[in-house]
């Protein structure tokens, strides 16, 4: 998130691709309170 904030991209996140299957749901998690995306979570997996 930090990153995010860092080069002012935190609103403009469209995918994320992740190859640890076990840390995904709590990742996303993560990703869908903090980011909060546009389209709600209808693309989060």
């Amino acid at each position: 998130m930090e990153v995010f904030d860092l080069y002012g991209i935190k609103e403009k996140v469209l995918s994320i691709t992740f190859e640890n299957a076990s840390a995904n749901n709590t990742t996303i998690k993560l990703f869908n309170t903090t980011l909060r995306p546009s389209h709600g979570n209808i693309f989060f997996h």
